[in-house]
């Protein structure tokens, strides 16, 4: 054989021997993306929906908080997790033991009220919401009866001036500073009792007035104790119109601000071979003390419950945890307390941490379904997963899956911690929730199907991760 040929037949061969690696290797990529796609039994999940709302809202660190916390507990239990615990973590929590808003006619030398007219009242959680933190009001008398400013948007600090020793009045329009901002600055001012008028959101159902809470700036030791609460667009304009004519704002607030405890449940599919090392999945429990909190967010609760019992039918590599958080309401407590106290493990053994957060949707108001995941990586895996979901269950592609990348470092949920301690993190909403933080968020706008649809692509993606 000739040089020439000899040189062709070595070419040929290393050809042939390149290809054959080529294939072998495709095929063992092909082998390492076979994704098993898990189980979701939504109608069940619907029951667990229905127990949970029953309890009434489930405000971190009340009775209702700790009887949901011992209801996932028993869940997680029933569905063969191990180590299952209730953590408690204390925080500066409140409650309202209750509250009420009048808006009194005064005589016209105002200095008693009018016997001859009845006053208005505002019905609590329907036309009037407490703020987190907010402080008591004792009313005692007519003298106790404030005087009402209107401040507009609370950005004119000569505005909030006249308003001392009154009730100030803030209109919510674009560009109005936080609560935080404005509860303190109300309380720098010397106000009585601070307003907000709801005139932008949710117009869908009537500008109802809306449960948020406050954060507490590191440098500021307390919060104010002045009475701080939301009305609805309706009944702000009733008590502008009153100022017009000499109206005072009459409030009886009893507020609890206090060291309390709040829970956070665990459970783990222990992993056969690497157990120590873990993906995560979560939920907050808790709710605003405004309504039953079906949405936001007994769905994303539910869904980790389900993917409980779904998950524990496998014995992968790795672990997979599930938790469900209180406190996220208040200033995502519950995930940040249980991260500090947990920091080392976390960062060395957790690979990810996959969160629900009102991954409710509602079809009547549309189908997007947004997940947001802080790494490119998992966006691939997450798409082909939801293709191979799409391909088994046809009926889902009724649901606009929108899978992209958020560094997920601002904005709040729990998967927040996760994210700026640099550990990979996703997390699953909805869309259509108009009722959020009103107490119309009721089980009646629950749709159960669409909790399978997020739920099977994390709940899947999280065995693939711990199969590795």
């Amino acid at each position: 054989m000739s040089k020439k040929y000899k040189i062709s037949a070595l070419l040929l061969i290393l050809i042939i021997i390149i290809a054959a690696i080529g294939v072998y290797g495709f095929s063992q990529y092909q082998s390492s993306m076979n994704y098993t796609i898990i189980s979701f039994d939504f109608e069940r999940a619907y029951n667990d929906e229905d127990v949970l709302t029953s309890l009434g809202p489930r405000l971190a660190g009340t009775d209702e908080e700790y009887q949901g916390a011992i209801y996932i507990k028993n869940q997680f239990e029933e569905a063969g997790l191990s180590d299952v615990h209730i953590e408690n973590y204390e925080a500066l929590l409140y409650e309202v033991n209750s509250a009420s808003v009048s808006l009194v006619e005064y005589l016209p030398l105002g200095n008693l009220p009018n016997p001859l007219a009845d006053p208005i009242d505002f019905v609590h959680k329907m036309d009037f919401v407490v703020q987190g933190y907010s402080g008591s009001y004792a009313w005692q008398s007519y003298s106790d009866d404030l005087e009402i400013v209107d401040v507009e948007d609370g950005n004119d600090d000569a505005l909030f001036a006249d308003a001392e020793g009154k009730a100030a009045v803030v209109s919510q329009e674009v560009g109005v500073a936080s609560n935080t901002e404005l509860f303190f600055k109300a309380s720098d001012f010397g106000v009585s009792a601070l307003v907000l008028h709801n005139t932008r959101i949710g117009e869908e159902v009537g500008y109802l007035p809306i449960s948020k809470s406050t954060g507490l700036p590191s440098d500021i030791k307390g919060y104010p104790d002045i009475p701080f609460f939301m009305v609805s667009k309706d009944a702000g304009n009733q008590i502008m119109e009153g100022i017009q004519s000499g109206m005072k704002l009459r409030l009886d607030f009893d507020v609890t601000v206090e060291e309390r405890y709040l829970r956070v449940v665990l459970g783990d599919v222990k992993g056969t071979e690497k157990p120590n090392s873990y993906v995560m999945l979560g939920a907050h429990h808790d709710t605003v003390y405004n309504g039953d909190g079906a949405v936001d967010n007994t769905v994303g609760t539910v869904t980790v419950i389900e993917l409980a019992r779904q998950l524990s039918k496998y014995n992968p590599k790795k672990s997979i945890r599930l938790a469900t958080w209180g406190g996220e309401e208040e200033g995502l407590f519950g995930s940040i307390r249980w991260f500090e106290a947990h920091s080392e493990d976390a960062q060395k053994n957790c690979m990810m941490y996959l969160n629900f957060d009102m991954n409710n949707v509602d079809l009547e108001r549309g189908n997007r379904l947004p997940i947001t995941v802080s790494d490119n990586t998992s966006i691939h895996h997450m798409k082909r997963i939801s293709k191979a979901l799409l391909e088994d269950h046809p009926e889902l592609d009724r649901y606009d899956i929108e899978i992209g990348y958020n560094d997920l470092k601002s904005g709040g949920s729990d998967q927040l911690i996760f994210a700026r301690n640099d550990i990979k993190a996703g997390a699953c909403w909805g869309s259509g929730s108009w009722e959020y933080h009103t107490y119309l968020d009721t089980i009646e706008h629950v749709n159960a199907e669409s909790l399978s649809v997020g739920g099977r692509i994390f709940g899947s993606y999280a065995l693939y991760l711990a199969n590795k």
